[in-house]
């Protein structure tokens, strides 16, 4: 799902029907870009991007939207993607030296996490 089709499905008119499943997934291509950027050579990487450096560049480019997307879910109830998008990014945010980007993610996860009651998540 890209930031665009998120953004679509959350500012439609009226409310979404379950806050907890919106159509696609947010984190999916934050996902595949973080595994990429933590493969080893030679590893297994999903599809989606074609090197490491694609996925780098993506990560750069919609880094603002991401990091919204996370605030906009927290605001939203929408945990699951609240929960898992900050996860996703932390790895290349820290790697970036986004510090204020990590902070306030992580904030976002944490607060997911007790509001859930995922004591393991509270943790990472």
């Amino acid at each position: 799902m890209t930031i665009r089709l998120f953004h679509s499905v959350v500012s439609s008119p009226g409310p979404v029907r379950d806050p907890q499943v919106v159509p696609g997934r947010v984190e999916d291509p934050a996902d595949a870009a973080a595994d990429h950027l933590q493969a080893l050579p030679g590893a297994p990487v999903p599809a989606g991007f074609a090197s490491r450096d694609d996925a780098l560049a993506w990560l750069d480019a919609e880094r603002p939207s991401l990091v919204g997307a996370a605030v906009i879910a927290a605001d939203m109830n929408l945990r699951p993607v609240a929960l898992n998008l900050p996860i996703a990014l932390e790895g290349y945010l820290s790697w970036r030296r986004r510090w204020d980007d990590t902070i306030s993610t992580a904030i976002v996860s944490l607060n997911a996490a007790r509001d859930v009651g995922d004591r393991l998540r509270e943790g990472i």
